[in-house]
């Protein structure tokens, strides 16, 4: 079993970039990638609760920006599925623990390297 699960989309960018640090410092990882395992219900309520939201959505999104009435229009079932269909508005990475606790949501590879990880020196 891996110490971490990582939640995102494989070809973003800043994904890769954590990812090729974890494995260069032998992180025992799983990577999750939305599109191949959407979150469930209880996934998206724990990580926005954890981000201290309803859901945790990336609020700079154009997308979300431009969507955010018809979000706030659904029900909440809805807004599930909604979430489900256009994950790349979902903050990312996620990273969980081996008891599945969220300890990290958002943040840029070399901050996540040191304050989640404690591996120190260059990425």
């Amino acid at each position: 079993m891996a110490d971490y699960k990582i939640y995102g989309v494989k070809n973003d960018a800043e994904i890769e970039k954590l990812l090729e640090i974890l494995e260069l410092h032998e992180v025992s990882f799983e990577f999750l990638d939305f599109r191949d395992f959407p979150p469930t219900n209880e996934q998206l309520l724990k990580w926005g609760e954890f981000d201290g939201t309803e859901f945790p959505i990336n609020e700079r999104s154009t997308f979300v920006k431009k969507n955010r009435k018809i979000f706030n229009g659904l029900t909440a079932t809805e807004k599930f599925e909604w979430l489900r269909k256009h994950h790349q508005i979902l903050i990312r990475p996620i990273i969980e623990n081996e008891a599945e606790e969220v300890i990290s949501i958002g943040g840029r590879p070399e901050r996540l390297m040191k304050v989640v990880f404690g591996i120190t020196g260059s990425p």
